[in-house]
Parts: structure tokens; C-alpha cells; sequence
């Protein structure tokens, strides 16, 4: 699953987020929604936990500018994912700060991955 934004008018400015390599079956459901102009992910997973690839590209021709492996999401959670940095000029030291939030979209507690 890819999900992409951008703020404004400007699509060069695009950023996806590429959830790969998540088992789902026909009772899975996940939901995704992106914020701050593209640069955020929200997902909730109302289900069995997960792990997936994620992948950071952007622009027109989806440059990667990150991939984390085997990236947890635990049964019944929502989560925000905010990489520190868009540039893809250190890939592998891109931070990405991944927020696990309560029901109510709260702060429980912030990871890096």
C-alpha cells in the first residue's frame, strides 16, 4: 500500500509512504491517512499485530529516501510516523520518529526507527 501527499498545488513536493511486504488476509483491515502536507503517516491497525517495510519516497519520480525493515505494529494500535528529514541525502540516517497514540489520537509514547 502507497499513500501520497503534498501541501498545496506544487506535486513535485510529493511524499509517500510505501507500507510493503505486510501479510494481510480478508479480514485485515487497515486504514491510513496522511497530514502536515505529506509529511506524516497515521495508520490504525484495528487488528492482529504486524510488521511491513517501510519505504519514504518523493517527488514526481519517487525518489527513495528511506526504507526501514521490519518496522512493528502492534494488534489494535494507531500510530504516526514523522521522519525527521525529506532529503535523501543520508538515507540510511533519516530518523523516523513513530508515535503510538491511544484511541483518542494521544500521546502515549514516541519510538525511532
Amino acid at each position: 500500500m502507497t499513500v501520497t501527499g503534498w501541501r498545496g498545488e506544487d506535486r513535485k513536493q510529493a511524499r509517500s509512504f510505501a507500507l510493503e511486504d505486510m501479510l494481510l488476509d480478508r479480514t485485515d483491515s487497515i486504514r491510513a491517512q496522511i497530514t502536515d502536507g505529506g509529511r506524516e503517516l497515521t495508520i490504525e491497525n484495528p487488528g492482529p499485530a504486524k510488521t511491513f517495510n517501510l519505504r519514504l519516497s518523493m517527488g514526481f519520480k519517487a525518489q527513495t529516501v528511506t526504507v526501514r525493515t521490519n518496522v512493528p505494529l502492534d494488534a489494535a494500535s494507531v500510530v504516526r510516523f514523522r521522519p525527521s528529514d525529506w532529503s535523501a541525502a543520508a538515507p540510511t540516517a533519516t530518523p523516523i520518529h513513530m508515535d503510538i497514540l491511544d484511541s483518542g489520537g494521544h500521546l502515549l509514547r514516541t519510538l525511532v526507527v
